[in-house]
């Protein structure tokens, strides 16, 4: 998720931090989000793209089945409300084949090619972001996480 090019330039640590917030602020409330158990976001710069977030969404796989449908209407979330229409955003697992690790998809515990898969995306939204310390003078938080309250989760699992 990242800001158009005519805006990137002008959007600051404190900008970035609130559309995010916008985005996942009352997720329990806001019907894309109903079947999410957890999340992680990252925060990075790229001079070219100004700030943008890698965002990895782990949802209930027996109540969601059109992931790729879902996706689109996250992005136009992000695009139109939380950046108040400054922002883009790109779908790794709708062009797989620009990304080495393709998207990850449905996770099923015995595969182990999707675990492998799974773990390179948490091994690259992990890494250390160096440049973002020197850009951003709030040194604040660039990396997150959430999961679904132990209240609301099914007692089964």
């Amino acid at each position: 998720m990242f800001y158009q090019q005519n805006h990137a330039n002008a959007v600051t640590p404190a900008m970035a931090k609130k559309a995010l917030g916008k985005l996942l602020h009352r997720r329990d409330r806001n019907p894309l989000f109903h079947h999410l158990i957890g999340y992680i976001w990252k925060r990075e710069f790229l001079q070219q793209r100004g700030y943008h977030f890698h965002l990895l969404l782990a949802f209930d796989g027996e109540h969601v089945q059109e992931s790729a449908k879902l996706a689109l209407e996250i992005g136009n979330y992000w695009s139109v409300v939380a950046t108040e229409g400054t922002g883009a955003f790109l779908d790794c697992k709708r062009y797989k084949d620009d990304f080495r690790s393709g998207g990850i998809g449905t996770l099923k515990g015995g595969n182990p090619k999707e675990r492998q898969k799974f773990h390179k995306t948490l091994i690259y939204l992990t890494k250390t972001d160096y440049y973002i310390s020197l850009v951003d003078g709030e040194h604040g938080r660039n990396l997150g996480k959430g999961q679904l309250s132990r209240s609301k989760k099914d007692p089964k699992r």
